[in-house]
């Protein structure tokens, strides 16, 4: 599943790391958390969801501009918890 977004925000915030294990009770994926968002009056940038890849070039069409940014994303348990068999890990 892909998420195109146009101009993405600029700039991150600055996190300390947690004292301990963060537990996680809802696991969504991005563009679910941008559409509860905007439902309740908050700014994020268009984007839409697609499957395929001609959906994804129908859904940039869409947007309008040629500043792009294409997420692949996954439920795959948190920040740097995945790895490769080769031992990278991510």
């Amino acid at each position: 599943m892909f998420r195109l977004f146009a101009n993405s925000s600029k700039g991150a915030a600055l996190r300390t790391a947690p004292k301990s294990q963060q537990v996680r009770n809802l696991s969504i994926h991005e563009y679910m958390s941008a559409n509860l968002l905007s439902e309740a009056g908050i700014k994020v940038p268009k984007g839409s969801v697609a499957t395929t890849p001609e959906e994804a070039y129908q859904a940039a069409k869409k947007l309008g501009t040629s500043d792009l940014v294409i997420k692949a994303q996954v439920l795959a348990g948190g920040r740097g918890k995945g790895h490769f068999d080769s031992g990278l890990k991510g």
